[in-house]
């Protein structure tokens, strides 16, 4: 009887060893599994932060890929501005070198024509005068002829005769190698002043085509007033 209490006592005893264990079994698998469930949680968020982060990584990295691009578009923009300034200093400094010598070309041509035209003026005068004094001696010569036709005892001279008598009088006086050359010399006096005139008004609207071409070129007047006031004054001659 003892024997079977003892039996009994050591099974259940075995019994509540096992439910014991069986409980710690079950705490533990439940712990396991809760984390576990926060192990997985824990993942997919990782998981998830790790591809936003990879999402972000990838718009920066196109930003600044962007950015490059744009860095070197601007850089062939800024490089193609500073040849087509370089480019356009040049052609100022020229066209302004130019410009200044055609200035002083005018300024000659110019001061030429001025002493010319008093050359060609002092010219005319004294062509006006040995045409005068001419006059003067061909009616004397004529008064002295009529003169001498009514009195002289050959006052029936043929025509040519009178003729060869007045040559004959106009060389005495030295006036036929003048009147020979007066034509001309006017001739010549007013074929120069006609081409003078006519290549300065050339060169004037040349100028002018050249000084407007650089105008547009460089997008503003070039000598502002101080050009105006050379095209004037070009006009005015």
């Amino acid at each position: 009887m003892m024997n079977n209490t003892t039996q009994q006592q050591r099974g259940e005893a075995v019994i509540d060893k096992l439910t014991t264990l069986l409980s710690t079994a079950r705490r533990e698998r439940d712990d396991a599994y809760r984390q576990k469930e926060l192990a997985s949680q824990r993942h997919r968020v990782a998981k998830e932060d790790r591809e936003k982060i990879e999402r972000d990584v990838k718009i920066v990295q196109c930003k600044l890929m962007e950015l490059g691009e744009d860095k070197r578009g601007r850089e062939v923009v800024i490089s193609r501005l500073e040849e087509d300034a370089g480019r356009l200093e040049k052609e100022y400094k020229f066209g302004h070198a130019e410009l200044v010598t055609k200035k002083e070309k005018l300024a000659a041509l110019h001061a030429k024509r001025t002493k010319d035209s008093k050359l060609r003026q002092l010219s005319l005068s004294a062509s006006k005068e040995a045409v005068r004094k001419r006059r003067e001696l061909s009616a004397k010569n004529k008064a002295a002829n009529q003169h001498h036709y009514r009195h002289s005892s050959v006052s029936k001279l043929s025509v040519e005769q009178m003729k060869q008598k007045l040559e004959s009088k106009l060389e005495m006086e030295g006036a036929e190698e003048f009147m020979g050359m007066l034509p001309g010399l006017i001739h010549s006096c007013v074929e120069g002043l006609r081409e003078e005139d006519e290549g300065v008004e050339m060169e004037c609207e040349r100028l002018k085509r050249v000084i407007g071409g650089y105008q547009r070129a460089l997008g503003e007047s070039v000598g502002g007033v101080e050009m105006d006031g050379t095209e004037e004054g070009v006009a005015g001659q």
